[in-house]
């Protein structure tokens, strides 16, 4: 793994070893490890250069990580991913079946297969099974961040996806729901963003009290003051522009010094919707 925790400086060990050479009297026993420390300082040296050197070739680097660590599922991803950007989709679909066989409930690498065939390779593939899988797969939060992309592929009307009918939004959101049943997606930050998730759908769909339903879930488990913001939104594009002061309010009261790193404009943009409502 190329991390940076290894590479940090050694400090402790070669205290130690100044310290050990230090208690050492005999001249000639001092000189060999000297000798020593020096040429395991010029070996280390060596290994540092070229593992540097690989963080400047990252398509190098992601290949070395993958063949030295085939069972990792983060590494699998990532060659994966490297290979599809090169067009090389045979290739990734081999990575990723091969990861699989580590992980044959790894609800990433079964959506990636899946995108890499629809949406790359323009083959008709179905989604229907998903939800089945999604209700017992490992946690990872790459999987929703892959749907997230699909639903972006879904909603945009100019893309072409040639033989393969891409996965709706409706097919998006019975995979959220069933990652919501799911205990092991079960986090505060994984619930509150597939609530959110839903409710962007509902609103998709026309769906105007499932959508509040869903912000008001989202916003009982992190507090985010932009899901009673954007509530506030809708009901004013809704027609119902008196029941938003409500919303407006809980935003403000969410709105700590937290959120407002997070939101800088949120405070005006709450502001500016108050005046355009009804007193």
């Amino acid at each position: 793994y190329f991390e940076h925790r290894n590479y940090l400086p050694q400090v402790g060990v070669w205290l130690a070893l100044v310290a050990l050479l230090d208690l050492i009297t005999n001249t000639r026993i001092q000189k060999v490890m000297a000798l020593a420390a020096l040429l395991l300082v010029v070996l280390l040296s060596m290994m540092t250069r070229h593992s540097a050197d690989l963080w400047g070739k990252p398509e190098l680097q992601t290949s070395v990580w993958y063949h030295d660590n085939p069972g990792s599922l983060r590494t699998t991803l990532a060659y994966a991913d490297l290979l599809m950007t090169k067009g090389d989709y045979s290739g990734a679909q081999k990575t990723l079946s091969t990861g699989l066989d580590y992980y044959p409930d790894s609800l990433i690498l079964v959506i990636s297969k899946r995108f890499v065939e629809c949406y790359w390779e323009n083959r008709p593939v179905a989604f229907d099974d998903l939800p089945a899988l999604a209700r017992h797969a490992d946690h990872e939060y790459a999987s929703i961040v892959m749907l997230e992309k699909m639903r972006k592929i879904a909603n945009d009307a100019t893309a072409d996806t040639g033989n393969c009918k891409p996965a709706s939004n409706h097919d998006i959101g019975k995979i959220y729901l069933a990652l919501l049943d799911n205990p092991r997606f079960n986090s505060d930050r994984t619930r509150s963003r597939l609530f959110e998730f839903m409710a962007e759908i509902s609103v998709k769909q026309g769906k105007l009290n499932e959508a509040m339903g869903y912000y008001d879930k989202a916003f009982s488990i992190s507090r985010n003051p932009i899901y009673p913001y954007r509530q506030a939104l809708l009901l004013k594009s809704a027609g119902l522009p008196e029941l938003a002061h409500d919303f407006i309010d809980s935003a403000r009261k969410a709105l700590g010094l937290r959120q407002k790193a997070s939101y800088p404009e949120l405070e005006s943009r709450l502001m500016e919707l108050e005046k355009t409502l009804p007193s």
